[in-house]
């Protein structure tokens, strides 16, 4: 089987691209607020142009806001990727939505035009995406952080087997996965989603480590497939 350690929205995108083999939770990170709500509406309700750097941002803003403020926010966005172009056309119908080639904040950040953006992203952005939009007298909203579910952890610790493949989809699945190795008897094959999330393991590493280097999450399912199938 395939645990991805991440969020509830990754599993189940993952799971309806991928079909088979079985995907499994539990969730291990959750989106957690991170902005206060009327900080959210003021950016939101300046119309500026959107960066959007994951759905779970786009969930965030569906989930403080009212939908004419919502539509105020995203109706001309660019999103780091085709995932996030998605949510926001799911939550927005009809919004102008561009995605720069390369799908990661460098990229993004070296593809801005000069113009006022605002920045819907997690705490832990790229230090790259911050400036490039602070540079132009953006606005910078931290919408969430992702906390690790201990008890999902747990869980998890207690089903998973050498035969299974673990996903490493963010730095704080990385987080995860230290916490996850404390006593787990199981030595599981692993895929990074980037090289940068595979880096960030360092010496945590498990021994058999796939990396993902496309950049095109569309594409993620079929790597997926072929390393577990392997």
């Amino acid at each position: 089987m395939i645990f991805p350690l991440s969020t509830e929205r990754f599993i189940r995108w993952l799971s309806q691209e991928l079909g088979s083999p079985p995907v499994r939770g539990p969730p291990v990170l959750v989106p957690v607020p991170n902005a206060d709500v009327n900080e959210v509406s003021r950016a939101a309700s300046l119309g500026l142009p959107a960066i959007v750097t994951s759905p779970n941002a786009v969930d965030m803003l569906a989930s403080m806001l009212p939908r004419p403020v919502l539509v105020t926010a995203l109706s001309k966005s660019i999103a780091i990727g085709p995932m996030t172009a998605d949510a926001i056309l799911g939550a927005v119908p009809g919004a102008s939505v561009s995605v720069p080639e390369e799908h990661n904040s460098r990229a993004l950040a070296s593809s801005l035009a000069d113009a006022r953006y605002v920045l819907w992203c997690s705490e832990g952005v790229d230090r790259s995406l911050v400036d490039a939009v602070e540079k132009r007298q953006g606005l910078v909203v931290k919408l969430y952080r992702l906390d690790i579910d201990e008890r999902a952890v747990d869980e998890l610790r207690h089903s998973i087997s050498d035969e299974d493949l673990v996903i490493f989809a963010s730095g704080a699945s990385v987080d995860a996965w230290r916490r996850l190795k404390r006593g787990i008897a199981a030595n599981p094959r692993a895929v990074a989603v980037s090289r940068r999330v595979a880096d960030a393991l360092a010496s945590d590493a498990p021994s058999s480590l796939a990396i993902f280097n496309d950049g095109d999450m569309r594409k993620f399912p079929h790597f997926l497939r072929a390393v577990y199938e392997g």
